[in-house]
């Protein structure tokens, strides 16, 4: 048997085993804590006593060995043929009184010396403090008979509150060749020793760690390194400390004495508050009891400086107390230390973990546990904390601020979890139990779960005159304003001519000037930019309190038509490690964050933001502002033509309540478009014509919201319905109030309505100069593919094939495929892909859609699902389409059919109606240029 740092010990015991041997009695006691080694050493000792030729005996007291008579005796004598006459007295039933248990002992005795007469012996017995009184008497009259025996005694024992037989030790040590030694903790070297010889190079930096935990206790340390072998058998990731340590941790409770145990316990639940006099008031001993055995689990390894090691020390004591008792014992901890004037934080986690809130002092301190948690970020311990204080009554209206500060806390955490209380704290606002603030505070979130009617009812409630009290309002009557757009008619929206002024003034609540910054942008308010919000961004420390303007202002940013600035700032709020406290705020800024990407043109950025979002918090949890990812996620796959994705995302159920809000068009707005990409016209006409209803009601005329207008000039379009569109872009134009990527929108989609070449090249210069101002890179990719064209089609090749080299530059760059191809002048028409006009004159629109699906690549269950038919009817149009073409299968398809982007047009493209296209060839894949490097947001 291996030992590591025993070697002195058992030295010092073979040298007495080797005294013995000679005629000289020993006897020798071995101190250690609790787990420390010892009966492993008489293990050892056992091992190289009988390979020496001698004769070892062994016995082991327990605990419940105690009241058996001449238990350990018995033991030592079990196995020996010589002396079954003896151990059956022993074991069995013996006469009672002093006589002839005076009897046994002698027998006893007198057999261990006639064992010793043939070859020397050790009698070894493990942890006498358990041993049976009758036994130790025995013990004792060999020891004072061994001056001349051939045997040596050896005894272990560990440290206790109360000595258990303190005449034993005062016996041994009368002896003349009496000796004592002591079992030490393992040092940091001996921890690595064990380690590397279970774990070998894995162990490697672990003995620091395990030390820490274990205190160099040899039961807790093997406990580790079973922990560490991973579910191959190979070592754990450093350091893992489970089940194992657990055991062998109540392994070692189970060892001590009562009084020590209940100490672990009241350790484990006092935690860092731990004291003997916390502890002795706790337990109902005195604190010098109490003191004790903090000092005997110290010498254990389970405690250091008066605490519990590590948190899985606790942990396994906690679990291993009956739930009742564990609740008393908090409940009395909370009970002292606020009678001691502890912090709330403190006494509430004693409080929520006794699931009691009943004293008359409670509720207070909860409340003000919570508002501290909440201020640290802690949002989950205020809501604990909160949930409890409800719970325990008060009148009606501490009860409604109580569950108004819950509904902030656990919004942070859960925003599903708060709805079933808000319709509670509407009808406290209804029956006044709820002061002002409160009334206010809870707004957003009934907005945010479309209960638009309660918002509104909480605002004309709410007693908010006095000024401290009124930009709050104010931001209220904005929020909820634009926020409902069909509730209250035309006269529920402040005009955007009487917003105040947006600058920011430091006397003036964040949330305030960021809401009615917001409020200016959306709204199209004259003199409406960027510098209201830009200056709300800078002076915003990332905490809990500016959450809400930062999400506003970075809104804020987006409607006035800098994308890239809001996808910067967001990028920035991302990136700091206080957001990752507060986990509705993180997505909800992801989410921004993602339509700016969208909006200036970083499609993979925008889907991957969008989708983090969705995916961190459930779409129910979302409310109303599930169509925020949702429209960043339909019109970004729309682009990029991965109609699967979209079609997935546009599954996701949302609420009825959100296509009434400015989110709701967002919505409306991509789903359309994923309707037009997906040649479902009429179904994105539809959309359209709901924003359009809701807006024109609504006299929402910001474009940059929603150009209501300019999507359905797309619809009409790929219906083929020009007229309608040039005179919906000819409104939009005479409205005004358009930003350079509006106006370059609409100007290229009045192109699409003009038959004159260079009527429609004019257009599209002008709309991709205007687009070259704005940040919306997959709309100037459309205008430049859309301008080479026309430029190729008024037979000046070369500057068609500049434009179109840009165009394939940002489509490549944004992600963007649903483009049209332009010819290079290099290029032969050997050397491409292309239909004979003539083949393709031949078949059906129908045909045709099925055809370009085909050559690219799609299934035919994929191209039934995108154009809305029978995989059995796709099957027909092929094999009509093989005999029109000529051709035998699919793989004999032209990569590109004439007109073919005109049904394809979706989100990036209106198809002109007017035109004759020239043929459109796609050049062979080394023709194509070099993808040019765009930086944006930090990704290239």
């Amino acid at each position: 048997m291996v030992l590591i740092e025993r070697d002195e010990q058992l030295a010092h015991l073979t040298d007495l085993c080797a005294r013995a041997r000679r005629g000289q009695g020993q006897v020798a006691l071995v101190t250690g804590a609790v787990a420390g080694g010892k009966s492993a050493l008489l293990t050892a000792l056992g091992e190289h006593v009988t390979g020496s030729g001698g004769r070892f005996l062994l016995a082991s007291a327990a605990r419940v060995d105690a009241e058996v008579p001449f238990g350990v005796m018995a033991q030592l004598f079990q196995g020996l043929p010589a002396e079954e006459q003896l151990a059956g007295q022993l074991t069995g039933s013996w006469p009672a009184g002093d006589q002839a248990r005076a009897l046994i002992q002698q027998q006893s005795c007198a057999a261990l010396l006639r064992l010793a007469g043939s070859r020397h012996l050790v009698v070894a017995v493990d942890d006498i403090r358990h041993a049976d009184p009758e036994s130790l008497h025995c013990l004792l009259q060999l020891a004072r008979r061994l001056s001349t025996a051939r045997i040596a005694l050896v005894l272990t024992d560990s440290p206790r509150l109360r000595p258990g037989h303190p005449c034993v030790h005062a016996e041994l040590l009368r002896h003349p060749f009496y000796s004592s030694l002591t079992l030490p903790p393992l040092s940091a070297r001996g921890v690595s020793r064990v380690l590397d010889a279970r774990l070998g190079p894995a162990a490697d930096g672990l003995a620091g760690e395990c030390i820490a935990a274990t205190g160099g206790n040899p039961l807790l340390v093997r406990a580790i390194v079973e922990d560490q072998a991973g579910p191959g058998g190979g070592p754990a990731e450093p350091l893992r400390i489970g089940d194992h340590f657990s055991q062998a941790v109540l392994s070692c409770l189970e060892r001590h004495d009562d009084v020590v145990r209940q100490v672990a316990r009241g350790l484990a639940v006092c935690a860092e508050t731990a004291s003997p006099q916390l502890l002795a008031g706790l337990l109902d001993m005195p604190p010098e009891l109490a003191a004790g055995a903090i000092r005997l689990l110290d010498e254990t390894g389970l405690v250091s400086a008066g605490r519990l090691r590590h948190h899985r020390i606790r942990h396994a004591v906690v679990s291993d107390m009956p739930p009742g008792e564990r609740r008393q014992l908090h409940r009395r901890a909370a009970e002292l230390l606020y009678r001691d004037g502890a912090l709330p934080a403190v006494v509430a986690t004693h409080l929520i973990e006794a699931d009691c809130g009943d004293a008359p002092w409670a509720v207070q301190v909860l409340r003000q546990a919570a508002d501290r948690a909440m201020a640290a970020g802690q949002h989950r311990v205020a809501a604990a904390c909160l949930r409890l204080a409800v719970r325990s009554g008060g009148n009606r209206r501490d009860r409604a601020k109580t569950t108004a500060m819950l509904v902030k806390a656990q919004w942070q955490v859960s925003p599903l979890a708060v709805a079933g209380h808000l319709s509670e704290l509407a009808q406290a606002v209804r029956a006044d139990a709820v002061p002002a603030r409160e009334a206010l505070v809870i707004i957003p979130y009934l907005l945010w779960h479309g209960q638009l009617d309660d918002a509104v009812e909480c605002l004309s409630l709410a007693d908010t005159t006095r000024p401290p009290r009124l930009p709050l309002r104010r931001a209220a009557e904005v929020l909820t304003s634009w926020f409902s757009l069909e509730h209250g008619g035309d006269g529920g929206r402040p005009p955007a001519a009487d917003l105040p002024d947006s600058g920011v003034s430091a006397s003036i609540d964040p949330l305030w000037q960021a809401v009615l910054v917001l409020a200016r942008a959306m709204l199209g308010a004259a003199g409406a930019d960027t510098r209201g919000a830009e200056q709300i961004l800078q002076r915003c420390e990332l905490e809990r309190a500016t959450f809400g303007p930062v999400a506003a202002a970075l809104a804020a940013l987006i409607c006035a038509g800098q994308p890239s600035r809001a996808a910067n700032w967001a990028g920035l709020f991302l990136s700091r490690p206080v957001l990752r406290e507060y986990p509705a705020w993180h997505v909800i800024l992801g989410a921004l964050g993602a339509e700016a990407a969208r909006r200036a043109g970083d499609l993979a950025l925008a889907r991957e933001q969008a989708s983090a979002a969705l995916d961190a918090m459930p779409p129910q949890a979302w409310g109303v502002a599930v169509g925020l990812p949702l429209a960043t996620i339909l019109l970004a796959a729309a682009e990029e033509a991965d109609f699967a994705a979209a079609s997935r995302y546009l599954a996701v159920p949302v609420p009825r309540a959100m296509l009434d809000t400015p989110i709701g068009l967002l919505y409306l707005r991509a789903r359309g478009r994923y309707h037009l990409a997906t040649g479902r016209s009429q179904a994105a006409l539809s959309d359209f014509q709901s924003c359009a209803d809701l807006m024109t009601r609504r006299r929402l005329e910001q474009p940059v919201l929603v150009p209501w207008r300019l999507e359905m000039a797309r619809a009409h379009l790929s219906l083929g319905q020009a007229g309608a569109a040039s005179s919906l872009v000819s409104e939009q134009l005479r409205a005004g109030r358009l930003d350079a990527a509006s106006h370059g929108l609409a100007l290229r989609l009045l192109a699409a309505t003009v038959a004159s070449q260079p009527g429609r090249a004019s257009l599209l210069t002008e709309a991709v100069e205007l687009l070259e101002r704005s940040d919306d890179r997959v709309e100037l990719a459309h205008a430049l593919a859309d301008l080479g064209l026309a430029l190729h089609a008024a037979g000046e090749v070369a500057q068609a094939a500049a434009m179109t080299a840009r165009a394939v530059e940002l489509s490549q760059a944004t992600g963007a495929r649903l483009l049209r191809c332009h010819p290079y002048p290099a290029v032969q028409p050997a050397a491409c892909d292309i239909a004979p006009a003539g083949q393709v004159s031949r078949l059906s629109d129908a045909e045709r859609r099925v055809a370009t699906l085909a050559a690219e690549g799609h299934t035919n269950r994929m191209i039934a699902g995108q154009l809305y038919i029978t995989v059995s009817t796709v099957e027909q149009h092929l094999t009509r389409i093989y005999k029109k073409l000529d051709i035998k299968s699919r793989a004999d398809l032209p990569g590109r059919f004439p007109g073919q982007d005109a049904w394809r047009a979706g989100p990036g493209h209106a198809g002109p109606a007017l035109i004759t296209e020239p043929v459109m060839i796609r050049p062979a894949a080394r023709h194509r240029p070099a993808m040019a490097a765009v930086s944006y947001g930090g990704r290239a």
